[in-house]
């Protein structure tokens, strides 16, 4: 007879047959129905109890989200009260424009809202047109309507953390980190689109995620019908990520499916891209005379498909996309508010490296990471490829993705994350004081060379004084041959 049949015992638990094996394991014979409601019944409610403090936590975390992004548009409000940036200063006109035609003659069609605002991504003037129809004409409403729908990044970050396997620490920690990102409450101050798209899309995202298969296709959805007539470039990234992301597809009909999806979002998005670049020249006019504001009402590409291929590749080009504006510079030419992006751009600059290492290692280790990384690879190429150099504003969700992966490399290659990253800071360095002219380059080679001579001098004498050492104590016989 063995230990398990020798040391078994029966007990009488609340009319179960409970059996307790030589090593502590307990088996459930027989249960009474109502024990099985009771058990299970006890079991949410202690889940639920774990549960909440988290749930408290991450609205805690909302609501002071909601707090910073209401505070520092009312306060910037009161140096920056008109729009500012053309795109801006475009909003608030056509939305005037719209909202008298919407007040006069009711809802405006697609087609008048496109024909007025002289470009297809009509979405934000119909908002703002709406933002003054309902609640006035008035620049801060705008402004705070934003900032409200901005407040929801932390909570998208959140759950996007937890999709990808972040301890809930972990990922409390990802919705600290975006709430406190500089860039995500400056562009809803300046009244502009990207902090609420970006908010849309990780909400999406988390909802894509999910397992719940109508979930997942239903953030899909309601994320591509806001965000194409908003920013057609998240709208097709966050397709693309939906075809690989929700389960159950890889059938031949689930297969099927997604080369559907791709098809249709290169024919309907990518495919317009293709032909305005090949065109040579795109101009975002309406019927009539074109509605011009600086530069931002028409979009010129010269050359052709020839050039703007040359300009893709262009490593400069390239360069300014990831790391523009520049925060070193601080001449006559740089007074814009686009100097409130130095913060966010400086920790983005710093943050690089450890956001790409770790990306590489959730990437290998987690599917939600290689959808999440699909769509941030997807979205920045196809707004580089449109845009090249001028990219700093589309950037943001780029750089919040590599927020939530930049404490990963952290923690799971400490001392090769340190290295790198301190090596890059030191190169950041040294090419703002190249480029802002603080030094010349003859300057910087005659320093190098100096310092690198009196460390190799150093290093010299070093050697000097422990061979001496060891001579003297070899004489005393501190060691034996």
């Amino acid at each position: 007879m063995g230990p398990t049949s020798c040391l078994r015992r029966q007990d009488r638990v609340a009319g179960a047959s409970v059996v307790t094996d030589a090593y502590g394991g307990r088996m459930t014979r027989r249960e009474h129905p109502e024990t099985r409601v009771a058990a299970r019944v006890s079991e949410v409610s202690s889940s639920e109890g774990e549960r909440s403090p988290h749930r408290n936590r991450l609205a805690a975390i909302a609501a002071a989200s909601l707090v910073i992004q209401l505070s520092v548009t009312l306060i910037s409000h009161q140096f920056l009260s008109a729009p500012e940036l053309p795109d801006a200063v475009g909003y608030d006109r056509i939305g005037r424009v719209l909202a008298s035609v919407w007040s006069s003659g009711g809802i405006p069609s697609v087609a008048d809202v496109e024909r007025i605002a002289g470009t297809r991504t009509w979405g934000t003037f119909f908002f703002v047109a709406a933002v003054y129809h309902f609640l006035g004409a008035n620049w801060l409403y705008v402004k705070l309507v934003f900032a409200a729908i901005a407040s929801v990044i932390p909570v998208g970050a959140f759950l996007i953390g937890r999709s990808m396997g972040f301890s809930v620490k972990r990922a409390q920690f990802a919705a600290i980190t975006s709430m406190l990102w500089p860039t995500t409450f400056m562009w809803s101050a300046m009244g502009l689109k990207d902090s609420a798209a970006s908010a849309i899309a990780f909400l999406c995202l988390a909802g894509i995620l999910s397992r719940r298969r109508i979930v997942a296709i239903g953030s899909a959805c309601v994320g591509a019908a806001l965000l194409l007539p908003v920013r057609p470039a998240m709208a097709g990234a966050l397709l693309i990520a939906a075809v690989l992301a929700i389960r159950g597809l890889e059938s031949a009909a689930g297969k099927c499916v997604r080369a559907v999806v791709l098809v249709a979002v290169v024919a309907l998005w990518i495919l317009p891209v293709g032909q305005r670049v090949a065109g040579g020249t795109a101009v975002f006019s309406g019927t009539g005379d074109r509605y011009l504001i600086g530069n931002a009402g028409r979009v010129e590409i010269q050359g052709g498909l020839a050039d703007q291929i040359s300009a893709t590749v262009s490593p400069s080009n390239l360069a300014a996309a990831i790391a523009s504006p520049l925060p070193w510079r601080w001449g006559e030419g740089s007074r814009t508010p686009y100097r409130w992006m130095y913060p966010g751009a400086t920790l983005w600059l710093v943050l690089l490296p450890a956001g790409v290492m770790g990306g590489f290692y959730l990437g290998k280790r987690s599917h939600a990471a290689r959808v999440i990384l699909a769509f941030t690879i997807t979205y920045f190429a196809v707004y580089y490829v449109t845009f090249i150099d001028a990219f700093s504003r589309q950037r943001m969700p780029v750089e919040l993705v590599a927020l939530m992966f930049a404490p990963m490399a952290f923690i799971y290659y400490p001392r090769r994350t340190i290295v790198i990253t301190a090596s890059w800071v030191c190169s950041l360095c040294v090419v703002a004081l190249l480029s802002s002219g603080a030094i010349t380059i003859p300057v910087f080679a005659l320093t190098c060379g100096g310092v690198l001579a009196v460390s190799l001098l150093r290093v010299r004498g070093e050697r000097r004084k422990a061979g001496a050492r060891f001579d003297s104590r070899l004489q005393v016989g501190g060691y034996r041959a």
